[in-house]
């Protein structure tokens, strides 16, 4: 399914964006400095807002993950979604934990919506998550260093 062309005129936000869902975003970027290289996503794509649903109903940017197509090629950090389990994607993809991207909620109007993603698939991917943020990782603070003797 191709990303919809809409006018400015012609997009509606009556739905609220929510954690979980899957959106159109243009991930268009300035070209780089001459002589420098980089893998990125550009161009649309589908994207999951991950950012909780209490905090898109009033920020102004959200967290989103891109998803790419899955090429036979995993790896732990990705989550694979299924083209059975969501007809509404373009194929087996891949969300992919290592990019966050920040997106204005105006980019996310209805016709940008794609899907909402199941609970055992966001348990999973948000786990993959916190591992690649590092965010599981406990470190025991010494009460004695802090002065707290």
């Amino acid at each position: 399914m191709p990303h919809p062309v809409l006018r400015p005129d012609e997009m509606t936000f009556w739905h609220p964006v929510e954690f979980g869902c899957v959106y159109w975003v243009n991930f268009a970027y300035p070209a780089l400095p001459p002589g420098i290289e980089e893998r990125r996503i550009l161009d649309w794509h589908p994207a999951l807002v991950i950012s909780s649903t209490a905090f898109c109903k009033y920020a102004g940017a959200l967290n989103v993950l891109p998803l790419s197509s899955y090429r036979s090629k995993i790896r732990p950090y990705h989550h694979l979604l299924l083209k059975e389990d969501y007809p509404q994607l373009d194929g087996d993809s891949l969300v992919k934990t290592e990019l966050t991207y920040p997106v204005l909620r105006s980019a996310l109007p209805d016709q940008h919506f794609i899907c909402r993603l199941r609970d055992p698939d966001l348990a999973a991917i948000m786990a993959k998550l916190a591992d690649a943020l590092c965010i599981t990782a406990y470190f025991e603070l010494d009460g004695d260093k802090r002065g707290n003797s």
